[in-house]
């Protein structure tokens, strides 16, 4: 399914802090989810390649997934790019809930698939 195009502010601002190593920022705020921020870092090391910036035609490599019995709650999986690579097969699995006008990201995961 289409990425809902509400979205997708608050993806890019989840996915710069990733690109960054801002993981503190993301664990503070509690958009790591169940994660940590050396789960993050941990990851990202043992991938071994440099995360860039989401390219414009990365939205068309995101799948999302509508949460059963919510219209306003999605899981959506995201590709990352590296310098190395362009896409790539590290994945960053999101919920992504919307709660009044308000957008709120948890990461579920950060996977290679």
């Amino acid at each position: 399914m289409p990425l809902d195009s509400r979205l997708k502010p608050a993806i890019w601002d989840l996915v710069e802090h990733i690109v960054k190593g801002d993981f503190g920022a993301l664990e503070v705020d509690g958009r790591v989810g169940r994660l940590t921020a050396s789960d993050l870092r941990r990851v990202i090391a043992e991938y071994g390649r440099k995360l860039i910036s989401l390219p414009d035609d990365g939205w068309n490599f995101a799948d999302s997934y509508p949460i059963e019995g919510s219209d306003a709650e999605w899981s959506v999986d995201l590709p990352l790019w590296t310098v190395e690579e362009g896409l790539s097969d590290l994945t960053l699995t999101m919920n992504i809930r919307i709660d009044n006008d308000d957008v709120i990201v948890r990461i579920e995961d950060l996977h290679v698939l």
